[in-house]
């Protein structure tokens, strides 16, 4: 694990050129973007040989999943497939996702409002992928961004409150959980209404625009 294998450029290479075939034939493309493509996985490889420094195992998109037990009896099927776990020699681990997006913050995730890496996190602990480690060996979790112009810029999570937010958004999840278990927990299409976007898969089913409309005044 610790050095790149030698036909990783050559295969990358490969699949970007089969994924931009009909736009390498457009000069402007070739001349101008196709070179910030190269260069990306250029520094994508880069990073990579340099995060391989004393690993023991490395998985990559490994579907995992793990069942929760609810209070009713029934049985929730959690998976997962995360981009990139790192397994190293001393014992710790790393979980990382890849954005080509913006990350979300560090209060984004103790909040709970992005809890991907930690429920990722309490996967790894429970035994869902490979190797099963315990809550205080996840060492190091991980948003890397990705950008058109080349750039990766990793955000890192502290290690010590990832622990804890695992746990806690873990065990947030069982309670969550537990309560839509009950025929009576009403479904809120927009809970956080703060945080919510102009547009939510469920407005429709809420009669959103209507109530809405009512509140600002009559649409035609």
């Amino acid at each position: 694990l610790g050095a790149v294998p030698q036909a990783a450029q050559a295969h990358l290479l490969n699949l970007a050129e089969e994924s931009f075939n009909e736009l390498l034939n457009d000069p402007a493309f070739k001349i101008f973007k196709w070179p910030r493509i190269t260069s990306s996985l250029q520094r994508f490889l880069d990073w990579d040989l340099e995060r391989r420094s004393g690993l023991s195992d490395l998985l990559v998109e490994t579907s995992g999943q793990i069942e929760i037990p609810l209070q009713d009896g029934s049985l929730f099927k959690l998976t997962a497939q995360p981009d990139r776990i790192e397994y190293y020699k001393d014992g710790h681990i790393a979980i990382i996702d890849y954005k080509t997006g913006t990350p979300p913050t560090q209060k984004e995730v103790e909040v709970g409002f992005a809890s991907q890496l930690t429920l990722e996190a309490a996967m790894v602990t429970r035994g869902a992928f490979a190797i099963t480690v315990k809550n205080e060996d996840i060492g190091e979790s991980l948003y890397v961004q990705m950008i058109a112009q080349g750039e990766l810029t990793p955000v890192k999570i502290n290690a010590t409150k990832m622990q804890e937010w695992t746990i806690k958004h873990y065990d947030g999840l069982v309670q969550l959980l537990n309560q839509f278990r009950n025929p009576d927990m009403p479904y809120l299409s927009r809970p956080y209404v703060k945080f919510t976007h102009r547009y939510a898969d469920y407005d429709h089913l809420a009669r959103v625009k209507e109530w809405s409309a009512g509140a600002e005044g009559s649409e035609e």
